[in-house]
Formats: structure tokens, sequence, C-alpha cells
């Protein structure tokens, strides 16, 4: 047997060993009982995923079994995907403000300050990221070169956008960004107590690190590298943070 034939017999031998033994299981199992609501099972296969009906009849879910139509006879019946979203769709949640596409809008972000306060025991800090210029003519705030160019449409939207009316009212301050979120609104929830990070510390109080220019709203997970233009030295930054909390005072007991 030449070595491509043993690598293809190796993979289908260890599809076979993952998708047996949880097919296998699924069959053994009872009828479920009904626990009086209509939450979905959702199976969702991968990037290489394929249907019921291809691969000769080897099944992306159960191998050479059928988990799907073991699911079906135990009480979860198909649903098209269709029929899926139509039910989502028409669900009254969209109308409703309990929400978190209501909760990101300015208004419901204001809401939930209302009422949302920090906690006397616990530290809290900001990290705030500007990836903007001011444009000289316009006066207007205009996305880096350097800013992931997913955001520059966000960015320019923000960077030019003002509101008069409803509170709370946008203007020119609003201007600078890092592409998804506007420096004022990240350093602190407006109406709560706050003060710049200076090495001082203090519980229940917004403490603001200095903005970081050049760093648009991916760079602080790092997800280009250490080192990409817009920001340097991710890794130094979150050991940073990391000795950051470390030297946090103990509570006394």
């Amino acid at each position: 047997m030449n070595r491509v034939s043993r690598v293809v017999v190796s993979f289908l031998l260890v599809l076979c060993l993952l998708a047996v033994p949880v097919s296998a299981m699924a069959e053994s199992n009872s009828p479920s009982q009904s626990s009086g609501n209509d939450y979905p099972i959702v199976l969702v296969h991968g990037l290489t995923g394929w249907g019921k009906n291809e691969m000769l009849g080897y099944k992306y879910w159960g191998g050479l079994r059928d988990i799907e139509g073991n699911l079906n006879n135990n009480g979860h019946p198909r649903e098209t995907f269709n029929n899926y979203m139509n039910r989502v769709m028409s669900s009254p949640v969209w109308t409703s403000n309990d929400i978190s596409a209501h909760d990101l809008t300015t208004y419901g972000a204001q809401e939930l300050n209302s009422w949302v306060k920090t906690s006397p025991n616990v530290y809290y800090f900001s990290h705030v990221g500007n990836a903007t210029y001011r444009g000289i003519l316009t006066g207007y705030y205009y996305p880096m070169i350097t800013m992931n160019p997913l955001m520059m449409g966000s960015s320019k939207l923000m960077g030019s956008y003002t509101r008069k009316s409803k509170e709370p009212v946008i203007d020119k301050t609003w201007f600078p960004n890092d592409g998804l979120v506007n420096v004022v609104s990240a350093k602190y929830p407006m109406g709560q107590a706050n003060q710049p990070y200076n090495g001082e510390v203090e519980k229940g109080v917004w403490n603001t690190l200095p903005t970081m220019e050049g760093w648009d709203h991916i760079d602080y997970i790092g997800i280009l590298g250490a080192n990409t233009p817009g920001y340097s030295n991710i890794y130094g930054y979150y050991h940073k943070i990391a000795d950051q909390l470390l030297g946090l005072p103990k509570d006394s007991k």
C-alpha cells in the first residue's frame, strides 16, 4: 500500500471513530421529554461540511448513522432554515427595547447609564484608541491609512456626524474615533465618576488611560500581528496591563 493510500485509509478510520460513538450514544437514548419550549437544535457544519446525500451516504452528522433522523424520531422534528428564519424575524423582540440592537444606540446607552452604576468595590479601567486625524479644511476627522479598511466607512461617518435633536447631543467632540467607537464615548459612561489614570487608582471610578493614538478598534486584539503599522508591540501592551492589575493594592481582611 503506497503512502497516499495509507493516508486516505487512516483519515477515513479517524472519521468513523469520531462519528460512530456519538451516533450510537444518540440512538441509545430514549425519546426525550418535552421541556415546554420550542428552542431549536441547530446543527451547523464547518467550512468543509457536506450534505446528507453527498459523500456516498457518509453523513457529516453521524458518519454511517443518521443523527438528524435520530433526533427527528425522538421528538425533535426537522425544520427548514427558511421556516426557522421566518419564526425569528416575526418575533416580537424586534419591536422591543430589550435587545442589544437598542442598547448599542446612543439612546439605549443613555438609558442603561441612567441606572447601571459602578460598584464601590471594583476597579474600572478604560483603554481608548484613536485612528483618525483632523482635516484642515473641513474640521472633520478621517481614518488614518493604517486603519483596517473594513472600518473606514464607519470611521468617516462618525468623523463628520452631528445631531442636535434627542439627547445625547452629538457635536464635533465626537468626531475622533477608532473605527467603531467614538473616543469620547469609549472613555467612560457619560455622567459617571471618572478620572485620568496617572498611576493612582480608585475603586468605583472609571480610571481612563491615555488615548492610544494610531490604534483602531481591531489593533487592541492584535489580530494582524505583534507589530503591525498603526500600533506597536501589542504583547508589551498586554504585559503592561497584567503588571498593572497585579500591582493593585490588596483588600485588607
